[in-house]
């Protein structure tokens, strides 16, 4: 997708408002600590902008790119909902099914 952009008015740019958001991420997270260091801390921010919900649709970046939320490091250790309840029915572990 190609857009285009009136070049006299800058906040119209997506690109333009994504950088205001990573910026004011940046500055949160170093708001105590050395400036010096933002390329340490820029993972972090795009991370918590990929899995943040959009107001107007409901869903993260994340969510409508790859149908599913981004993990944490130490999310794998415990499983999800989902894959918890995927399992079960593969196993037959699940009551209601059984009855079936």
């Amino acid at each position: 997708m190609h857009w285009t952009t009136p070049v006299y008015h800058p906040r119209a740019n997506p690109v333009e408002r994504r950088n205001q958001e990573i910026k004011k991420g940046l500055r949160i997270h170093l708001a105590n600590e050395d400036n010096a260091r933002w390329d340490e801390t820029l993972d972090a921010v795009l991370f918590n902008i990929r899995s943040r919900r959009n107001a107007a649709t409901g869903f993260s970046p994340s969510m409508a790119l790859f149908g599913r939320e981004l993990r944490r490091p130490g999310d794998w250790r415990e499983p999800r909902r989902e894959e918890a309840v995927a399992r079960a029915l593969v196993t037959g572990e699940n009551h209601e099914e059984r009855r079936l």
